[in-house]
């Protein structure tokens, strides 16, 4: 005989309005979308590794500030927040960084279809002055490398990159990607680089000899072949010996040579400023500068050698009046040396 359940256990009807909110949707917190969208605009660009962190740093600041959906935020919001910035005594131009990466983000929202407009749209970047060349002095460069450790594989790497990164220009990201493969004696093959700004580039007697010692040191020790695809320059901290240099550990390296050498505000892009000041320096015509140096920004270029362009020029205006150049003084010296 077959038996029929009570009307009772009939389960009750219930009415969800269109529209609602479901429990599926309410499973997913607030704060994990908005950081899935992080993840997604960064997903979609062809960005270098250390501007891909910039984005992201400057984008969850923003976020632990605002504490709203993205869709949520307004125009005031942002005006509040570049308030907030400039109160932090930023400066300009990291006060620029931070809100071009607001903007870059929205933009990609619009296109990728989870805005209809942006609220950044209207928001203003503010101008920043014309950069000053940050290249090193040469007492600078000297007490840098004087700095290094006299032996061992490490001091040999070390002594490598440092002469890769000032005397043939190459970017902190692109010696990290380096490979054995792409050093053939003669020239730096960069396959990876900011902008898609790859190709070859000579290298100097100097670094050629520092590149073949921290090799055979290397090779020494290992005893193995070093294949074509092995990282050019490896870690020797013990937590991660062996595996290919990050850029936060050329960083931190020359960070570290940076206040052993008793020198302050330096960091491993100074020594493509001083690259690129040196050729202009040395006459160097500048569409071959910038062919040397990769640079396919004629006013990142020009920004990078502004302060070697002006000593030049200043040079040339004395030379031609025939008088010679005289030592910078403050106004107190300046009237004392009168008497």
């Amino acid at each position: 005989m077959v038996s029929f359940q009570s009307p009772t256990a009939v389960p009750e009807v219930r009415l969800v309005a269109l529209g609602a909110t479901t429990a599926l949707q309410q499973s997913v917190p607030v704060g994990n979308l908005r950081s899935q969208r992080i993840e997604q605009f960064l997903g979609t660009r062809n960005l270098a590794s250390n501007t891909q962190r910039n984005y992201e740093r400057q984008l969850r600041v923003f976020l632990d500030w605002v504490d709203k959906d993205w869709h949520m935020v307004t125009l005031n919001d942002l005006k509040n927040y570049k308030a907030h910035l400039e109160h932090q005594g930023l400066g300009l131009s990291t006060i620029g960084a931070y809100l071009t990466a607001l903007k870059s983000f929205y933009t990609w929202m619009v296109k990728a279809g989870y805005m209809d407009k942006s609220p950044a749209a209207a928001l203003e970047i503010p101008s920043t002055p014309e950069g000053e060349g940050k290249n090193l002095e040469a007492h600078m460069v000297r007490a840098l490398f004087d700095a290094l450790p006299e032996v061992g594989a490490a001091a040999a790497r070390d002594r490598a990159i440092l002469c890769l990164l000032i005397r043939v220009g190459l970017r902190a990201e692109e010696v990290s990607a380096l490979d054995v493969g792409h050093y053939n004696g003669v020239e730096i093959n960069v396959r990876r680089a900011k902008h898609q700004s790859v190709g070859l580039v000579p290298v100097d007697q100097e670094t050629h000899e520092a590149l073949l010692d921290y090799l055979t040191v290397r090779w020494m020790e290992s005893q193995e072949t070093l294949s074509s695809d092995a990282p050019l320059f490896v870690s020797y901290s013990p937590r991660n010996k062996g595996e290919r240099l990050s850029y936060e550990g050329i960083y931190k390296l020359v960070k570290a040579l940076a206040k052993r050498a008793g020198l302050e505000h330096i960091h491993p892009h100074r020594g493509r400023h001083t690259f690129i000041a040196n050729m202009v320096e040395n006459g160097v015509d500048a569409y071959l500068a910038m062919e040397l140096s990769r640079q396919r920004s004629l006013k990142a270029y020009q920004t990078y050698s502004k302060k070697v362009r002006y000593q030049a020029a200043k040079t040339a205006f004395l030379k031609g009046k025939g008088e010679p150049e005289r030592t910078p003084m403050n106004l107190e010296d300046l009237l004392r040396s009168r008497k």
